[in-house]
């Protein structure tokens, strides 16, 4: 055998064993580097959908499962979101607190995420802690506990955006009104923004409307809901004829008219209600016989201030004539040494009434007027002596 021969044979053979190792250790890192940025790609993906799944359950941890916001009554299951509340149900009328609950802070404060609500005792003032619930909103439709009935309004949903002249139109939200029965039971009665509501004195009829949240700033909203607690018996709309109430066209622009107001229950089937707005003037008056589905108009002569204070059995209400501050300027009136006057208007004759008469400086109100009926006969207001009551006439015959 030649040594030298295959000496030099291995080592002719050298470079291209060395170049084959080398593209061999270069694949291994190709395939490696491939696997290395799948696993980042799978890993950041995985992050990912944790995250938006995190995400979802923080926005949806205190929100009602509804599948629908029509506005009739629905029944809703509790789910694990929004647990069935526990309470024990209690007879009676009760006023109302509700507390921030200390397991969600919120940020607006007419609306808690998630509320304790207490019944106080209006003699003795001792609370008593009722249930805890989510959404509660605070602002001045607070929650009303009627012959063992709980109302609660909820607004679910984003208003930190307003729309132009402090409406809400274009977010995502809503307000509900719930109702947490003398029996135990929860549902939903009526989903509509900005919505106000009024229960009868048995709390067996609720009347719900809702504020003008509308993109059209000449809409009237003028139809009213009237929902039975009881399931089984059905819903009532009611249309308000605003040309009834006020006949010319021009006076209902002047006036600003922009949606109802719930004004009280006279009798369990009786509602009262007139119009809200942009200026301080009521301009109408309506009744309606939930029964029997009639309505009566009022309607109230121009050049009438705000009328407070409606006597519904004797169709009287009171205004003053002291004109109306939006800002500071009351100083300058307050300080001119001027009066004004309470009067008692008659909506059925409408005629006015003289009451009593006032320094310019006395503010007890908005107004200018702060009263109330303590029976059909006499009203208690305030004045600058202090309390004062008037009394009808004895031959007021409505």
């Amino acid at each position: 055998m030649d040594l030298g021969n295959e000496q030099q044979n291995l080592t002719s053979n050298q470079p291209a064993q060395d170049s084959r190792e080398k593209d061999l250790f270069k694949h291994k890192n190709y395939f490696f580097s491939i696997l290395v940025i799948t696993s980042a790609i799978l890993l950041l993906i995985v992050i990912i959908l944790f995250l938006s799944n995190q995400k979802q359950s923080i926005n949806t941890s205190y929100r009602p499962k509804i599948a629908t916001t029509h506005k009739t009554a629905i029944s809703v299951t509790p789910t694990a979101d929004m647990p069935a509340p526990t309470y024990t149900p209690v007879p009676g009328n009760f006023d109302v607190v509700v507390k921030q609950n200390s397991s969600c802070k919120s940020k607006d404060v007419n609306w808690f995420c998630k509320g304790d609500i207490y019944l106080t005792d209006s003699k003795s003032g001792q609370e008593i802690f009722y249930l805890t619930t989510d959404n509660v909103h605070v602002d001045s439709r607070v929650p009303k506990f009627i012959n063992g009935n709980l109302f609660v309004i909820k607004r679910i949903g984003d208003t930190s955006q307003h729309f132009e002249n402090g409406r809400y139109v274009d977010n995502p939200w809503t307000d509900e009104l719930w109702l947490y029965d003398s029996q135990g039971n929860v549902r939903m009665l009526y989903s509509e923004k900005g919505l106000h509501y009024l229960s009868n004195e048995d709390a067996s009829l609720v009347a719900v409307d809702k504020f003008n949240i509308s993109e059209d700033k000449n809409k009237i909203d003028n139809m009213a809901r009237i929902i039975p607690i009881k399931i089984s018996e059905k819903e009532l709309d009611i249309k308000i004829n605003i040309d009834s109430c006020v006949t010319d066209p021009k006076l209902r622009r002047d006036m600003g008219w922009r949606c109802m107001n719930l004004q009280t229950w006279e009798t369990k089937n009786t509602l009262w209600g007139d119009f809200c707005g942009m200026h301080d003037i009521k301009g109408c008056f309506w009744k309606v016989n939930v029964e029997s589905g009639a309505i009566s108009y009022y309607p109230v002569i121009s050049g009438i201030n705000r009328l407070e204070v409606l006597n519904t059995e004797k169709l009287m209400a009171v205004y003053s004539d002291r004109p109306v501050f939006l800002d500071e300027s009351y100083q300058y009136y307050a300080a001119s040494n001027t009066t004004y006057s309470i009067y008692l208007y008659n909506l059925q004759t409408k005629q006015s009434t003289l009451i009593d008469t006032f320094p310019s400086s006395f503010n007890p109100s908005f107004s200018g007027f702060s009263g109330k009926w303590v029976s059909p006969t006499q009203l208690v207001y305030s004045s600058p002596s202090g309390d004062k009551t008037y009394t009808l006439p004895a031959n007021t015959n409505q």
